[in-house]
């Protein structure tokens, strides 16, 4: 079955949410000798904690693509051609942009068969950055554009995170510093081993995306 939107990561943070000093001191390491070593083991604890919580936690720009609109049929329901606003009583009608938290919809561009490229003006729609994960909602009187483009047609460029590394909960940190220290002794292991053996999956569970099957 195919995927119904396709992300990539345009880009990417220039950090991780615990510093190499941070790590070495929760690890009792004064040398400089294991520094490479350590800064990797950061970044697979944070790769861990980041797809055990389904969240992103140093703020990142993402480009999601569609083929079309998503339909009634997907459960996320928007609109299928060019329609003017919602009808009374109609439930709310947005579509997810996942790895929250969401801090900001860059701009929603759409394009034609020929890859010419239409933004659809934000005065269309609502951001939504309360919910988790965050929605781009259709406005009363807004329009959606329909895509000639047949695969692709449709890109929502998008930020996620809590910031610099200063905004992360201190649970999450703690968590990566535990999955850190795990990895540091128990080199044979991966993220999700740690996260088992270390409680860290306590840490985060409050932050774990969770959905009903």
């Amino acid at each position: 079955m195919t995927e119904p939107f396709r992300i990539v990561v345009k880009t990417a943070p220039s950090g991780f949410p615990v510093s190499l000093e941070e790590a070495k001191l929760q690890l009792r390491v004064d040398a400089e000798t294991e520094d490479d070593l350590i800064e990797w083991l950061i970044a697979a604890a944070t790769d861990a904690a980041e797809k055990f919580t389904g969240r992103v936690f140093l703020t990142r720009t993402f480009q999601m693509y569609l083929d079309r609109w998503p339909s009634q049929a997907a459960q996320r329901e928007w609109w299928d051609g060019v329609r003017e606003g919602a009808d009374v009583g109609d439930p709310v009608r947005a579509i997810e942009l996942p790895y929250p938290p969401l801090a900001s919809v860059v701009a929603v561009t759409v394009y034609d068969d020929n890859d010419g490229a239409a933004v659809w003006p934000a005065s269309n729609y609502h951001i939504d950055n309360k919910a988790t994960p965050g929605r781009l909602a259709l406005r009363m009187g807004g329009t959606i554009p329909l895509p000639t483009k047949t695969i692709n047609g449709i890109e929502i460029e998008y930020t996620a995170g809590y910031g610099a590394a200063g905004n992360v909960p201190v649970l999450i940190k703690q968590a990566i510093l535990r999955l850190v220290a795990y990895l540091y002794e128990n080199r044979g292991d991966d993220g999700d081993t740690a996260i088992t053996n270390t409680g860290a999956g306590v840490l985060l569970g409050q932050y774990r995306i969770m959905r009903l099957s």
